[in-house]
């Protein structure tokens, strides 16, 4: 588990929430783009919570604003939350809720957008920023 921190308060407009940093479970950089992974082992009796949704939002957030003053272009960021057993489906915004065993099929099924440059870019900026 890993934090990133904002240097600036910014407003999450779904929630109305100030964010100044988040919590990252998991993050895979590669050709589709950056995936960041909030994991959990949910029951169905335990999954009606949307903090972790909005958790994993945040996430997305905190990273786009993070990595939008290293590159010219928009990167693709996946917000997603992997569950250990099939459990019901919830819709929230731009958080993809997936099984363990659905995770790759996902990542790879993604269009290739990132060069072999900006795969290496990205992991070095990750690399300084949770040390």
């Amino acid at each position: 588990m890993n934090f990133l921190r904002l240097a600036w308060p910014v407003t999450h407009q779904k929630t109305s929430e100030i964010v100044r940093s988040c919590q990252i479970d998991y993050v895979v950089i590669g050709p589709p783009g950056v995936s960041i992974i909030e994991a959990k082992n949910w029951d169905n009796n335990s999954f009606t919570d949307m903090i972790p949704y909005q958790e994993a939002d945040k996430a997305g957030l905190v990273v786009y604003i993070k990595l939008k003053r290293y590159f010219n272009k928009k990167l693709p960021i996946y917000n997603i939350i992997v569950t250990f057993r099939k459990v019901p489906h919830i819709q929230y915004g731009y958080v993809h809720q997936l099984t363990l065993w659905n995770l790759t099929t996902f990542i790879f099924d993604q269009e290739k957008i990132l060069s072999k440059s900006e795969i290496r870019q990205l992991g070095k900026i990750f690399m300084r920023k949770f040390r």
